[in-house]
């Protein structure tokens, strides 16, 4: 990124001496942002075209010695934010202007890290343990690929584009063997990090644009009546299989997703106002409570 640097003078802004402050503007290719130069002069002395003070008065030639050197800082400043090899915004060069220098994750796992450390403050409230579980399996997908491509832990935010989007995709559906209706999660879980980095100015370009995602067409099959009633009596010898079947059986009853399923405690048994035992949970997806009457369980002969 190279930045633009310009000056205007603002006579909405005149003061009560009839002089107008001068800014200066800094613009790039997707950005804009201005701030005051700390100096003023009379419009009449100003030339917007060669951006200078006209004439050889002290005033004059105090502000265009104040401009240039003002101008000097900033490209100084932007050629040793480009030497680092880090990507870098207006605003990251007027926080270095000012004195301030302003921190943020600059390669993509370390955005992946600072996500999943608030994800982890909301665990309970917005997210359940198991997405948590989810988000780490996607983002040590994405490492991976990392790894193997460019032999490298981690890569700059402003090294990514629709390339390392498409080599990612080949990737997660050949050597990780993964289906279309997999892939695509990882990549959608990739494109809500990035849209995180964006929404904080970490990042100027999104690598998305343009992108769209494997259309995955899915054949649902309903299991029937006679299939659950075999399934139910059908006796399993294996302890662990055994509970999947009874999991699967009560989430058919309850409608309850098998995370949520899995997910019940003793505290989510609860007396209803018709005076007995009913499931009171949270989704963990939607966020929306649910009510279950437990004897309707027990009348298929489910144990709860």
């Amino acid at each position: 990124m190279y930045i633009k640097i310009s000056f205007v003078a603002l006579t909405s802004r005149k003061k009560s001496n009839g002089e107008v402050p001068l800014y200066c503007y800094l613009t790039s290719k997707n950005d804009v942002n201005r701030f005051s130069s700390g100096n003023s002069l009379p419009v009449s002395l100003w030339d917007s075209n060669k951006q200078k003070a006209k004439g050889n008065t002290n005033q004059a030639i105090l502000v265009n010695k104040n401009l240039d050197t003002l101008k000097k800082k900033v490209e100084a400043i932007e050629i040793k934010l480009i030497q680092t090899g880090e990507v870098y915004s207006i605003a990251d060069v007027i926080n270095q202007l000012n004195g301030r220098l302003e921190k943020h994750p600059k390669t993509l796992m370390a955005v992946y890290k600072v996500k999943f450390e608030k994800m982890q403050k909301l665990v309970g409230k917005d997210y359940h343990k198991s997405t948590l579980a989810k988000y780490l399996q996607m983002a040590n997908s994405v490492q991976e690929f990392i790894k193997k491509e460019y032999k490298l832990a981690d890569i700059q935010l402003n090294k990514l584009n629709r390339i390392f989007l498409e080599d990612l995709e080949l990737y997660l559906r050949t050597t990780k063997s993964m289906k279309t209706i997999t892939s695509n999660k990882v990549i959608q879980s990739l494109k809500s990090v990035i849209k995180y980095a964006l929404e904080r100015s970490w990042m100027e370009r999104d690598p998305f644009i343009g992108h769209q995602s494997k259309s995955v067409q899915t054949d649902i099959i309903y299991l029937t009546n006679e299939q659950i009633i075999k399934l139910e009596t059908n006796t399993i010898s294996q302890g662990r299989l055994n509970r999947i079947k009874e999991l699967f059986l009560f989430s058919i009853y309850t409608g309850l997703h098998f995370a949520d399923a899995m997910s019940l405690t003793i505290s989510n048994i609860i007396v209803g106002s018709d005076g007995k035992p009913w499931i009171e949970y949270v989704r963990g997806k939607t966020g929306k409570k649910i009510l279950v009457p437990i004897g309707l369980l027990l009348v298929n002969g489910m144990k709860v």
